[in-house]
């Protein structure tokens, strides 16, 4: 049915299904991760009977030997895992609403898709984030009631930038618009 709409875009069909796997697949790890964090090494503070602590993990702390230049990098740490997973989750994640708002060239009727957690974490915090709404210091937050974090913290004279409400607030603002804007570009099902 989709490929007799008027417009449709094979390929671009098949990116948006390839990028909803993969964002699924990162949003699973995510949370398995953060599982395993405060399995081994964030135990203890907060208490895990507390659900809506949450540990900031900060990735700029030390500063590179940079008069030794064989000085050995940090390892690659969970932390530093989960960081680059919510940074891929929010890369993919944006790529699926840039084709549904795109949708005019490839996608009929879901031009009207908006993920506002999504974009801002991506555009304020991941890409642009020496720019008037982004935030430089590099930490994460895990546990509590919202998910993982991407760049919580401010230094004291740095703006306030964007605010990324979570990765669970901001997967279901994601899920809740895309199956309302699908609903709405499928119309309704003769039963």
């Amino acid at each position: 049915m989709a490929a007799k709409t008027a417009a449709f875009d094979e390929n671009l069909a098949q990116e948006a299904r390839v990028r909803l796997c993969q964002t699924e697949a990162l949003h699973d790890r995510i949370l398995a991760l953060e599982r395993d964090m405060f399995e081994h090494e964030l135990k203890g503070n907060p208490p895990s009977a507390d659900r809506v602590s949450s540990k900031f993990v900060l990735h700029d702390l030390a500063a590179p030997p940079c008069d030794d230049p064989d000085a050995p990098l940090r390892p690659f740490t969970r932390a530093d895992e989960m960081r680059v997973l919510l940074e891929a989750f929010y890369y993919n994640a944006n790529r699926i609403r840039d084709l549904f708002r795109d949708s005019g060239r490839g996608l009929p009727g879901l031009a009207r898709f908006e993920a506002t957690g999504i974009r801002d974490v991506r555009n304020h915090l991941v890409e642009h984030p020496t720019r008037k709404r982004g935030v430089k210091v590099m930490a994460i937050a895990v546990g509590g009631p919202l998910g993982p974090q991407l760049k919580p913290m401010r230094r004291a004279n740095d703006a306030t930038g964007t605010w990324d409400a979570g990765l669970s607030t901001n997967a279901r603002e994601f899920c809740t618009s895309l199956e309302s804007i699908l609903q709405q570009a499928v119309g309704p099902r003769a039963v």
